[in-house]
């Protein structure tokens, strides 16, 4: 098969799965998540019922200086915050306690770059972050145990994403002809990661 017929295949495929893959509610109520919680986890922290986090994909470089200063300027740059916020992540929240399958005072565990809390709290959530050590201060007994429980349990959300990378697709430089699909491969790729065998073990 020629390059050509190769990329017509994969974009007609890509497009189908992000399709249908998209009609699929794959977000439990809240119930299920805490029934399927790991015990250690559900023992510190039982109402965070989300962890996310953030990843890079290396690209090609673009020949067009215009592109190259768009992709370093808008992606390479942006803050976890930024990316919280253009991602739709507060509108998925919303639409979640509007049909009850979370509710108030449910907790968000993330990492010290999501600096969201007040977008967070205005949602009627919590957030759950390593504490922050003050400058000069070495940081407390009480706020290092926090930082080590929160790091112990963050790890499934980067296991997870790094198991996404084990796709070719999304594990090597991103050419820039794929550049207008990435999104949806990347979609693709999370779908089926999550299709596989239970991630993380119960107890």
């Amino acid at each position: 098969m020629s390059v050509q017929s190769v990329s017509c295949v994969v974009n007609a495929w890509t497009e189908r799965m992000y399709y249908k893959f998209g009609q699929l509610n794959i977000w439990p109520h809240r119930d299920i998540i805490i029934n399927q919680m790991p015990t250690k986890y559900k023992a510190d922290f039982p109402t965070s019922l989300v962890i996310i986090d953030g990843t890079e994909l290396r690209t090609q470089s673009p020949c067009a200086l215009a592109l190259q200063s768009q992709l370093y300027s808008d992606y390479n740059c942006i803050s976890d915050k930024q990316l919280t916020e253009q991602s739709g992540f507060y509108d998925l929240l919303r639409t979640l306690k509007s049909i009850g399958y979370i509710q108030d005072k449910d907790a968000i565990m993330a990492d010290k770059g999501f600096t969201i809390q007040t977008k967070i709290e205005n949602l009627g959530l919590s957030l759950n972050l390593p504490p922050f050590a003050s400058a000069g201060k070495q940081m407390s007994v009480a706020d290092s145990k926090m930082t080590s429980k929160i790091a112990k349990h963050r790890v499934h959300i980067e296991r997870l994403i790094k198991k996404v990378k084990t796709y070719c697709i999304v594990s090597d430089k991103i050419p820039t002809s794929l550049f207008h699909t990435i999104n949806q491969i990347w979609t693709v790729c999370c779908y089926l990661t999550l299709l596989e065998d239970v991630f993380v073990k119960g107890d």
